[in-house]
């Protein structure tokens, strides 16, 4: 499972307050600086658990989670489309430590259920990733069809 922490434009870095929020050791979790000045943590799927949807803002504003067949996230050392790198945090590179099981209370909003009509809405995304479609089909679909937010 990858969280993808997007800064809303003039906020403060959002890492430290999501940590607080959901229970995350920064200290021992594999973390990357993504080239837009965000940040992707990686975690172990929860043993045992149901597999969740992945989705934008799943856990709140600007953080999208990345999980499941068809989803992708974008690692060091490439760059962004805004020319800023994506780096490993020295010392929590995904090759450096093993990865920790996703935070609990993480795990306990990632297996709440979610409204049909937002299931329905991302199932053309999911679709396209057990198909196994290019990254360039994927990105055709996601123009013409608007990109869901759970809960809504």
């Amino acid at each position: 499972i990858i969280i993808d922490l997007d800064p809303a434009p003039g906020a403060p870095d959002p890492l430290p307050a999501f940590a607080e929020r959901w229970g995350v050791s920064l200290d021992d979790t594999v973390i990357c600086r993504t080239g837009s000045g965000g940040w992707h943590l990686y975690f172990l799927p929860a043993p045992g658990r149901r597999a969740v949807w992945t989705g934008k803002n799943r856990l709140g504003p600007g953080c999208d989670v990345l999980t499941r067949a068809g989803a992708y996230a974008i690692a060091p050392p490439s760059t962004h489309q805004s020319l800023g790198r994506y780096a490993w945090i020295d010392g929590k590179a995904i090759l450096d430590r093993p990865l920790t099981p996703t935070p609990s209370p993480i795990q306990r909003e990632l297996a709440r259920s979610l409204p049909l009509a937002w299931i329905v809405r991302v199932a053309p995304y999911w679709i396209v990733g057990r198909l196994g479609l290019s990254v360039e089909a994927r990105q055709r679909l996601r123009r013409l069809l608007p990109i869901p937010r759970a809960g809504k």
